[in-house]
């Protein structure tokens, strides 16, 4: 009961942030995910074809039965992350900037998508004082 009401509450987010998906953009969205993936193996095989990496491919490990659902679960929080990194810095914070001018409201959403990703390798303290003043001064300008 409670995860259909955190469904609800994250489609009424989407309509209140004027979401919509439509045909076209479902069929751009799938296409570009298959296309980026297939792009992505390609260059990684012309790059171990040329031996400029070693891409091997171990056939032993998909007789693995845990692979499967650990490729299951990487696919689906790759989405989820993608998922709530747009909701956030394209949805909320283009909400909350709205005032400021296009060029100003892409370039303050842009620092902060990019400045939470500077430090992926590790947690750091200093990143999250920053990250929580400026979320701070979100509510304050």
């Amino acid at each position: 009961m409670i995860a259909l009401k955190k469904v609800g509450d994250l489609i009424n987010l989407l309509r209140t942030m004027n979401f919509k998906l439509d045909r076209t953009q479902a069929v751009f969205s799938i296409s570009s995910t298959v296309l980026t993936v297939g792009l992505f193996f390609l260059v990684t095989m012309i790059m171990s074809e040329t031996e400029m990496v070693s891409a091997e491919f171990n056939s032993n490990y998909l007789s693995n039965p845990h692979v499967i659902p650990m490729f299951l679960l990487s696919a689906i929080s790759w989405f989820l992350v993608g998922l709530n990194e747009e909701m956030m810095y394209r949805g909320y914070m283009v909400a909350t900037f709205k005032h400021l001018s296009i060029t100003k409201l892409f370039l303050v959403s842009s620092f902060f998508f990019a400045f939470s990703h500077i430090f992926i390798n590790g947690l750091n303290p200093l990143l999250l004082v920053i990250l929580s003043a400026a979320i701070t001064l979100m509510y304050v300008i």
